[in-house]
């Protein structure tokens, strides 16, 4: 490996520095989505992260959110429903995998695993799958937030 080549390790903690950093924006900005993209540069920040490091955080919003629903009519249009599977999604896996961790859903091989490859390593199109993680993340209950 080279110094290009990201280990699971340095994925794992980037996702984690990442999701924090989402988490405390939209707090700063008591859950506004756009408010929080805006004022924080969330959308410069996705658009240079890792491929690999944007579905760990994909998969880590959603765990955390897996207890949360979404109101589709007050959702937006596209991420709604992504957030809704992402959530249906790490629900079933911890109700099928009881004990396994977040770090297994988030590199595990299943099918929100295979949603977040797709929309994370989408090159042309990051605002989909930044707003979907803006979403779950204000989904998110807080006592879960790390």
């Amino acid at each position: 490996m080279n110094d290009h080549t990201p280990t699971p390790d340095r994925i794992a903690r980037e996702a984690h520095s990442i999701h924090e950093f989402i988490s405390w924006g939209l707090a700063a900005c008591d859950g506004h989505l756009q408010q929080a993209r805006i004022t924080f540069g969330f959308s410069s920040l996705w658009a240079i992260t890792r491929p690999e490091v944007r579905r760990y955080v994909l998969l880590l919003v959603a765990w955390e959110a897996r207890s949360a629903t979404v109101d589709l009519a007050e959702a937006p249009s596209i991420t709604g429903p992504y957030a809704r599977d992402f959530i249906q999604s790490a629900a079933e896996w911890t109700r099928q995998n009881p004990g396994d961790t977040v770090e297994l859903f988030c590199t595990s091989q299943h099918s929100a695993y295979n949603v977040a490859s797709s929309l994370a390593f989408d090159r042309d199109d990051h605002a989909v799958s930044l707003q979907t993680v803006l979403l779950l993340a204000a989904l998110a209950p807080k006592s879960e937030a790390q």
